[in-house]
């Protein structure tokens, strides 16, 4: 009679399934109970430099093989109202990227769009960078102009900014114009 009563409470007592949050069809994510055996959620891993998330699904079970630098997985738990696989926090802003113009000896904007760029934490403080006007045929725009200057350039050679989109050339021309206006009338 003892035997039948622990192995009783043994089969009732079988591995509960672990829940993992998992994205709706809207992108946002909802704590699920995983069906299976599963006993590990995964999550996007945020990319190096000012990249995105990667493609990895926010989800029940374990990453796929040689996928370090893409996904990362965490011990589900039973019975949680919290998935371990937390929302990964990004901030994104966006700045323009610049290239040397041999044919006007001079910098442009590479497009009127501006590229997206990517920083880790919810808060993250928003940079932007440009060429400025000591900046010759050599120099190279960091991160396609996300972040700020790098902290070996030389002096005059970037210029940085910290709002969404700042180091546009409209944005440089606005500075630039009254000033050139006010130093042609006292000429």
């Amino acid at each position: 009679m003892k035997f039948l009563i622990v192995v009783a409470a043994l089969i009732s007592c079988g591995e509960a399934a672990i829940s993992c949050n998992v994205a709706d069809a809207n992108g946002d994510l909802q704590v699920t109970e995983c069906a299976g055996a599963e006993t590990t959620c995964t999550s996007p891993v945020k990319g190096a430099g000012f990249a995105g998330l990667s493609e990895q699904a926010y989800g029940c079970g374990a990453c796929p093989a040689d996928s370090a630098a893409t996904c990362v997985e965490c011990d589900g738990t039973d019975g949680e109202a919290t998935a371990c696989n937390a929302l990964v926090a990004v901030t994104s802003f966006t700045c323009f990227d610049y290239a040397w113009s041999a044919d006007d000896s001079a910098w442009a904007q590479t497009s009127e769009t501006a590229g997206t760029c990517v920083v880790a934490g919810a808060d993250a403080d928003i940079a932007c960078n440009k060429p400025d006007t000591e900046a010759t045929a050599e120099y190279v725009v960091p991160n396609a102009g996300c972040g700020g200057c790098a902290t070996d350039a030389a002096a005059g050679t970037c210029t940085a900014c910290d709002k969404d989109a700042c180091n546009s050339a409209a944005t440089f021309t606005l500075i630039l114009a009254p000033l050139v206006a006010l130093l042609l009338s006292v000429m």
